[in-house]
């Protein structure tokens, strides 16, 4: 869609931030909202489900944009979206407002849930991932390189990248 390579590379970047924000901000909600002992495996499946949705995501958005087209495939995901909220509004109920830090045993406070983001390191990991030099070639050269030079079709570009998605889940 983009007119020449400066505006697709700028495009592609300005989704990356995007998306990578956005990944930080779902691991935030699931730091505020899932009992303690439930949150690194929240956010350990929530990890996994977001990498098997890039391994499923890359043929299916492709079946749907060659059958629907690019704006048909916009309603499409538009229209799971909401399929997809229906579940949380039926059987999401918030029970406790407010965030409580625990005691510990002598009397004193233990650090609260947002004691981590008093690290600076912990500021710079999003943006660090934002240099995602494999995931940025994997999902915009390779399927410019697979089309270009070896004649292939986006689908066997969307197949190269789920593999590479997929093994990369059990490595």
């Amino acid at each position: 869609i983009s007119t020449d390579y400066l505006e697709g590379l700028t495009s592609r970047t300005f989704w990356v931030f995007g998306y990578r924000i956005a990944f930080v901000a779902v691991m935030t909600g699931v730091a505020l909202t899932a009992p303690g002992k439930w949150r690194g495996k929240a956010m350990g499946i929530l990890g996994a489900m977001a990498a098997l949705a890039t391994v499923i995501g890359a043929p299916f958005g492709t079946t749907i944009g060659k059958t629907f087209g690019w704006q048909g495939g916009l309603r499409a995901f538009a229209i799971m979206a909401l399929i997809g909220a229906i579940p949380v509004m039926l059987f999401y109920r918030q029970k406790n407002l407010e965030m409580r830090s625990p005691k510990s045993s002598n009397g004193s406070k233990t650090p609260g849930i947002f004691s981590a983001f008093k690290i600076p390191v912990v500021w710079s990991i999003p943006f660090l991932g934002l240099a995602n030099a494999a995931g940025f070639a994997a999902t915009f050269f390779v399927p410019s390189v697979v089309v270009s030079q070896f004649k292939l079709s986006a689908d066997t570009a969307s197949t190269i990248i789920s593999a590479s998605y997929g093994l990369a889940i059990f490595v």
